[in-house]
């Protein structure tokens, strides 16, 4: 639920940011990269010191990407949603199905992490780079299927 939850917080502020431009939309992206890639890590250490290891839905035991830090899933679909932007798509129309759909898509990607997703997760795992790539890959992913569906509804 964890990641739902970073991805429905990225959507608020989405939903929030329609009117905004390309370029800024670009720099937030950026920006919770970096900030995740300094976060995750410290915030994994205090979480680790305070519960240590945990189990994951499947029984899996983890000592990294908690649910507590999910900063990775709303940089994720930050960037899933930034060709909404980019095709500079009319708020009252388009805009709010393209979000809709950019959310289902990165938590598609995330969830069942196809290739390059689970090669990438296993190459970095335990690290909080790991921790934010994975992301930003599944994130990459869903922006790529949004750049083809809206370049298909513009031309």
């Amino acid at each position: 639920m964890g990641g739902t939850a970073g991805a429905l917080v990225a959507f608020i502020v989405q939903s929030q940011m329609l009117n905004s431009s390309w370029t800024t939309m670009l720099w937030l992206v950026v920006a919770s990269f970096f900030v995740g890639l300094i976060a995750v890590p410290t915030a994994e250490r205090f979480l680790l010191e305070l519960s240590g290891t945990r189990k994951r839905h499947t029984g899996a035991v983890v000592t990294s990407d908690f649910n507590e830090t999910n900063i990775d899933e709303f940089h994720g679909q930050l960037l899933a949603g930034l060709p909404i932007w980019f095709f500079d798509m009319d708020v009252d129309k388009s805009a709010w199905w393209l979000l809709i759909i950019s959310f289902v898509l990165f938590r598609f990607y995330d969830i069942l992490k196809p290739c390059p997703i689970d090669s990438v997760e296993r190459l970095t795992k335990g690290t909080g780079f790991g921790v934010m790539i994975d992301d930003t890959v599944a994130g990459l992913m869903a922006a790529a299927v949004m750049f083809g569906l809206i370049s298909f509804m513009v031309f």
